[in-house]
This record gives C-alpha cells, sequence and structure tokens, in this order.
C-alpha cells in the first residue's frame, strides 16, 4: 500500500543503481498530495509486504499504513522487525524521522504521493469515455480507469501531453476508497517498479476524513 500505498523508502535506497543524470526528456510529475485531513476514505490500518524493483535490483521489506486522525503515517520495519523509518503526513504537512543510515532515491513527499495515486486519487467523478474507461482530469494530471463493472482494475495517471507518469494494477480489481490486496505501480520516467500485498487491514472506526463516507 504504500511509495502506494506503500512505504518503499528502503527499497528504493537498497535497490537505486548508480547515480546518473536524470533523462532529459522525462515527462513532468509534479507530486499533488491530497489534504490528509479531507481524504474520503475510512480510518485503517495496514500492514503491507513492499517488493521494489529499479534496474536489476530488488528488495523487499515489510511496513505499516495508517490513515487515521487526518494523519497518514507510513512505518518502514527492517528485517528483524524494529522501526527503520517513520513517514507522516497531516494536512500537506509532511515530516520524515529515520533511524537508520539512508540515501533516499526521491524526496518524502515523492514516496508519499505514490501512497496517494494507490488509495486516494481516482476518476470516479470523471466521466466515462466511449471505449468504456473512466477520465478525470486536473490541473497537474489526468487520471485514466479501466473498469470492470464498477470496480477498477487499472489507474494510469498522464501528463497534458498524454506521456505515462504512472500506471496502478489492482489484484483483485477494487472500488475507490478499498484497500487493495495487492497493488503494483510502475513508474516509467523514474524506472521503478512496486508490488505491494497488504498481509491484513483493520478498520479503525468512524467517518472519512472527507466526511462523505
Amino acid at each position: 500500500m504504500t511509495r502506494a500505498l506503500a512505504p518503499f523508502v528502503i527499497a528504493l535506497a537498497a535497490c537505486r543503481p548508480p547515480a546518473r543524470s536524470a533523462p532529459p526528456d522525462r515527462p513532468s510529475d509534479p507530486v499533488v498530495l491530497q489534504d490528509t485531513r479531507a481524504i474520503d476514505v475510512p480510518p485503517f490500518v495496514a500492514r503491507q509486504r513492499v517488493t521494489a524493483r529499479y534496474g536489476d535490483r530488488s528488495h523487499t521489506f515489510d511496513a505499516v499504513l495508517q490513515l487515521a486522525g487526518g494523519r497518514l503515517t507510513m512505518l518502514g520495519l527492517s528485517p528483524f522487525g524494529t522501526k527503520a523509518f517513520v513517514l507522516t503526513q497531516t494536512g500537506t504537512d509532511v515530516h520524515f524521522e529515520t533511524f537508520v543510515s539512508l540515501d533516499l532515491p526521491f524526496p518524502p513527499e515523492r514516496i508519499l504521493f505514490d501512497v496517494h495515486r494507490a488509495l486516494f486519487w481516482n476518476a470516479r467523478d470523471g466521466t466515462v469515455t466511449a471505449d468504456g474507461r473512466r477520465r478525470r482530469v486536473t490541473p497537474a494530471f489526468t487520471i485514466v480507469e479501466r473498469l470492470d463493472g464498477r470496480r477498477v482494475t487499472t489507474r494510469t495517471f498522464l501528463d497534458r501531453a498524454g506521456h505515462t507518469l504512472a500506471i496502478v494494477r489492482f489484484s483483485p480489481p477494487i472500488r475507490p476508497g478499498e484497500i487493495p490486496r495487492r497493488v503494483e505501480i510502475a513508474a516509467p520516467p523514474y524506472g521503478y517498479d512496486l508490488r505491494i500485498d497488504t498481509i491484513e487491514t483493520h478498520p479503525l472506526g468512524g467517518a472519512p476524513a472527507g466526511g462523505t463516507g
């Protein structure tokens, strides 16, 4: 659930290839975080297993993701089950604390952005196109969802020129607001792939921060 739901700071740091210049034609992929005090998802806590692939490297670790009280918290665990890092977002403010030595390949905000793309951003209020896909245009990007009935199988983020910024795949398909059992995120501009398996999830009670349920 993890950088989708999911905290994958350790994974990406471990998988990071030798430093190299960014591709000059990389599409613009601005980080846009929703205000956690207005997210329309019921409070929950979930334990996940995150596998990150960057080039020919891969790394797997466990993490805990929680949304409660208008705050989103990601806790990354070491192989010994101890705290490796804590990443929190309250409103639009982000705070990162690490308990081990980490060389982050991306800013913490971008890690949270993948969580938002997997769990919070959606095309629910968009229009259905002739080919049966749901499309929503925001000021920063366009969201296109492939549907199976009322459930989402794939969520794609595009820039204004139509370049793919991220592809999010759900297995099995989900309704917006549900916590996926498995989510896979591909970010072509950055060359990484994530797989986040939710081991267990628990509702915490209370209404969504957005207040609409």
